[in-house]
């Protein structure tokens, strides 16, 4: 959600470095906050060689994720501006909870 939040507030508030840079701050937060207790919870529940290949699968989900994500909003702003790659991003993070 606080991704959401960064990545909306860059599409319709910042103007500057100082406030890009504070959205980008909060996009990098929520972030942050979901991957490496994403990890955790799993590694918690498996043991052995389930617990490698969750492990490895995630990894490479959240690593094709976020690639497949950057083509797309690089592509999206060049063809509409970068307040449309920045607004898809907003609404991918919160999907489908907003």
């Amino acid at each position: 959600m606080i991704s959401s939040l960064g990545a909306a507030g860059f599409t319709l508030y910042a103007q500057g470095l100082w406030s890009a840079l504070f959205f980008q701050f909060l996009i990098g937060f929520g972030l942050g906050g979901t991957y490496m207790p994403g990890l955790k919870a799993l590694t918690d529940h498996l043991e052995g060689r389930a617990q490698s290949r969750a492990t490895a699968f995630y990894t490479a989900s959240f690593g094709l994720g976020s690639s497949i994500s950057i083509v797309v909003c690089g592509k999206l702003g060049a063809v509409f501006g970068w307040q449309w790659a920045f607004a898809y991003g907003a609404i991918g993070r919160c999907w489908p909870r907003c």
